[in-house]
């Protein structure tokens, strides 16, 4: 076995560096002796829906040992962006550094990140016309600006109209409307009111301002109840693992056979795998994948506006792996209101992660794909379905403790306050 660090040749790392550059007075440095703050910076940042208050408070009660201490200093000397080790030393301190934020959430300020939701509501047709035609009245004077530009849609998205509305103090976030029926034919019904936004992009007073201001209005009649009874059709839930590269991040769901990489994934040529799926994508599933080199892949235009990274003492991007549970009810043939939003499966529910010192047991070979292609999408290729559906077997005397009571307590506290931003707004 290979006792070094290995350099990837990807393209988004190797290719974007200019990309990088153009936001590097946002992007947060990190060293052993500023770590915690800098930590509730970059959470902060990636999630202001929770703010530096809930984040201090989560964290100063706790704090790393010396040996988790030991393996974050490491990794910030060696799990820059494009960077995996291989080395028996490297692989247990990233699975050391790994464990402990799986443990210890609070130690780590990781609250969860609501990084999507999509609601859809029962409305009449006239309560829809005035909705659309008022809207630019409705949020004049406030932090929203209104636009009619249509957004590109995907196939099977059938409204009408769209109106979008951007906080005036930072145009990345956004809320969408989606008003009215265009599909020619329906045999089931469609709730002719879609709303979509990432709430880590706001402050809970400017969701609850902008739901206010719809309530208000009256143009939706008896605004609560129909509240209540909106349909979640998507709830995406997310933690950042820091500094722990993606093919060391090993997901699991133990009765799940449906592995897979990003569709571009064979075209990149890549060394490292940077994204991967459990369970199909058109259904509930998790998504695990690269923070920072999705912000490099960025187009020049929008990268000016990204998020920021954490960056070491020598100024480079340190990798941070983001888990993302994609809760799709409908999808997945069931059904999941508003009023009932925290009651949403938790993050880790059926989930096991594995220690990255797995990878010293396959050899130089196996290796090389194990972190090409994740170990779990390397698995699935070399072993037949009934041996890798006996994979629990092999791999759980390998799993990690997951402090799941915290992980679920913090969900349903962030997802209660959330529902209660939309369903009883306050100016």
């Amino acid at each position: 076995m290979k006792n070094n660090l290995i350099k990837s040749a990807i393209n988004s790392t190797m290719s974007n560096d200019c990309k990088y550059l153009d936001n590097s007075n946002n992007d947060i440095h990190i060293t052993i002796d500023n770590c915690l703050e800098a930590v509730i910076q970059y959470r902060v940042s990636h999630n202001k829906f929770v703010s530096k208050a809930m984040h201090q408070r989560l964290a100063e009660h706790t704090a790393l040992n010396v040996m988790d201490t030991k393996a974050l200093k490491y990794a910030l000397q060696h799990a820059s962006v494009g960077a995996v080790t291989d080395s028996i030393k490297g692989l247990h301190l990233q699975s050391r550094l790994l464990e402990s934020q799986l443990a210890n959430p609070q130690a780590w300020a990781c609250y969860p990140i609501i990084d999507k939701l999509h609601i859809t509501v029962d409305v009449a047709k006239d309560e829809i016309d005035d909705l659309y035609s008022q809207s630019p009245s409705i949020f004049d004077n406030s932090q929203f600006k209104c636009s009619k530009t249509k957004p590109k849609r995907q196939n099977g998205q059938f409204y009408s109209d769209v109106l979008t509305f951007s906080l005036k103090t930072d145009k990345t976030a956004q809320i969408r409307m989606f008003f009215g029926d265009n599909a020619k034919n329906r045999k089931t019904k469609h709730n002719k009111l879609r709303i979509e936004f990432i709430p880590a992009r706001f402050k809970p007073k400017q969701i609850s301002e902008f739901f206010y201001l719809l309530k208000r209005s009256k143009c939706i009649k008896d605004y609560k109840t129909k509240m209540k009874g909106a349909n979640v059709t998507r709830c995406d839930i997310a933690i950042d693992f820091l500094c722990v590269p993606t093919p060391l991040v090993i997901v699991d769901k133990p009765k799940v056979k449906h592995f897979s990489n990003h569709s571009e994934h064979e075209n990149k040529g890549m060394r490292f795998v940077q994204t991967m799926y459990i369970c199909k994508q058109g259904d509930s599933h998790i998504v695990v994948y690269s923070k920072p080199e999705k912000l490099l892949e960025m187009s020049s235009k929008k990268a000016k506006d990204r998020l920021p990274m954490l960056i070491n003492e020598d100024s480079n991007p340190l990798t941070v792996t983001r888990f993302e549970n994609a809760c799709l009810p409908q999808q997945s043939g069931s059904t999941l209101l508003l009023q009932d939003l925290h009651k949403m499966s938790h993050l880790f529910k059926s989930v096991e992660i594995y220690r990255p010192e797995i990878l010293g047991n396959l050899d130089e070979a196996e290796r090389k794909l194990a972190l090409r292609d994740g170990l779990m999408i390397y698995l699935k290729d070399e072993y037949d379905e009934a041996a890798f559906m006996a994979r629990s077997d092999m791999l759980q005397r390998h799993a990690m403790f997951i402090n799941r009571k915290a992980f679920k307590s913090m969900q349903e506290k962030v997802l209660r306050k959330l529902r209660k931003c939309i369903i009883s707004p306050k100016a």
